[in-house]
């Protein structure tokens, strides 16, 4: 019997792509689509009109990833100020995917490091907040 018969995907099968540079994290959060809009009401009616606000969209996406002396492709490419045409993440089964969510276009807002502390034992975590354009998803 499978562990599981509705075909949900699981969280932690996941990879990402900016342009054509495949990367790895351990978190990324802050996916959305979503629309910002006015609502206006007509003088003499009840009846409000909504139009979408483009004067306030924005979005954000948030990548985690512990930070390695090993990856210096990453260190060079993904630095605030860079832009990227496309950001996909895979969402995969084992290693099929299932599910694509494009960002597009995108731009490296900040890259920040977590807090230092020689009295603990830990790993040092790069966290990058992305800003986007457009999300889509598709399932495959």
């Amino acid at each position: 019997m499978s562990l599981n018969p509705k075909g949900f995907l699981p969280i932690y099968h996941f990879y990402a792509m900016f342009d054509k540079l495949m990367f790895s994290f351990s978190k990324i959060s802050g996916l959305k689509n979503a629309v910002e809009f006015k609502a206006i009401a007509e003088g003499g009616s009840n009846q409000l009109a909504i139009l979408p606000d483009q004067s306030t969209q924005s979005n954000s996406v948030t990548f985690e990833r512990p930070s390695t002396t090993t990856d210096k492709i990453f260190n060079i490419t993904v630095t605030p100020g860079t832009p990227f045409n496309i950001i996909s993440i895979f969402i995969t089964q084992g290693s099929i995917p299932r599910k694509l969510i494009t960002l597009n276009p995108c731009l490296v807002t900040s890259v920040s490091y977590s807090e230092l502390d020689a009295t603990q034992s830990g790993i040092v975590i790069e966290t990058i907040d992305i800003a986007y354009g457009h999300l889509s998803s598709i399932t495959m």
